[in-house]
């Protein structure tokens, strides 16, 4: 039979087309792109979970400062105490029973009872100060908390061999004129040369204007006390704790507003307050 279609020689035949050089580069650049995005939303989660755990931390953490004062007849703590004896801290995971010096004389040790000594997601929130509780090193612990506490405000620096702290913080919670928005603890930062120059955390903030200097006029990433050691770590705010007991973010613009800071500010309910007292110690310790 014959065969009614001609021959379709090889050299007629369809070939399969392969990508162009330009297909090539399109798809890469496509995968770039997406690659991009997972990982931006990725680290925008991840961000957004920190924000959360310190939203949670600075509650958590008024709210002991608040009930060590019940504790007291209304006395805040000092939030850095020079004269702190050593303490027990048995009811810690810790290996020592008692503590002594500087870690004695910072707040995270002295307020830990009031929150069952669970320093993870409280005091300890980033992964790079995760070491501090496994090596159980009390030092570090206090050296380092993610937030800080409003030294100068809120409790008080004391000074070795003083009676009494720095004068202008809230000593007596009935003292408090707008405890809705004045910080006691926030967002906080040291320089650490082993933690990629900038360790999340530090034990004490210091506020804009204070008698022993100012902040700079710029935030700058790379220096902590360019700031009083606050870190706007989160979209450029920082995650703040109120004296009530509540907790929110504060921006640049609302960081430096003095009536956050210093309860005489918020009297005279003056932005700008510059507190001054006869002594201008214990900055950046």
């Amino acid at each position: 039979m014959k065969n009614n279609f001609p021959y379709l020689s090889l050299s007629h035949r369809p070939r399969r087309a392969g990508f162009t050089l330009v297909e090539v580069l399109v798809v890469i650049a496509i995968i770039a792109v997406l690659a991009t995005v997972c990982l931006s939303v990725s680290e925008r989660v991840k961000k957004s979970g920190i924000t959360v755990k310190e939203l949670s931390a600075a509650k958590n953490l008024t709210g002991a400062l608040v009930t060590a004062s019940l504790d007291n007849n209304g006395v805040l703590p000092y939030g850095v105490d020079n004269m702190a004896p050593g303490f027990s801290i048995s009811g810690s995971a810790f290996g020592t029973a008692t503590i002594h010096g500087a870690a004695a004389h910072r707040y995270p040790f002295r307020l830990a009872p009031y929150f069952g000594y669970k320093f993870e997601d409280i005091t300890v929130i980033d992964k790079k100060l995760q070491y501090t509780l496994d090596k159980r090193d009390t030092y570090a612990v206090s050296l380092m908390p993610s937030l800080g506490i409003n030294v100068y405000g809120v409790g008080g620096y004391r000074e070795e061999g003083e009676k009494e702290a720095i004068p202008g913080a809230i000593r007596q919670m009935s003292t408090a004129v707008a405890p809705e928005r004045m910080i006691a603890f926030a967002s906080a930062r040291l320089s650490h040369e082993q933690l990629d120059g900038v360790a999340p955390g530090f034990h004490m903030i210091t506020p804009p204007k204070t008698p022993g200097g100012d902040w700079s006029p710029r935030y700058s990433e790379s220096s902590p006390s360019s700031w009083g050691n606050l870190d706007l770590r989160h979209n450029d705010k920082a995650v703040v704790g109120y004296l009530d007991g509540s907790a929110g973010m504060l921006g640049k613009d609302e960081l430096m507003d003095m009536r956050h800071w210093n309860n005489e500010a918020a009297r005279l309910d003056d932005p700008h307050h510059r507190p001054v007292v006869s002594s201008g110690g214990g900055r950046g310790r």
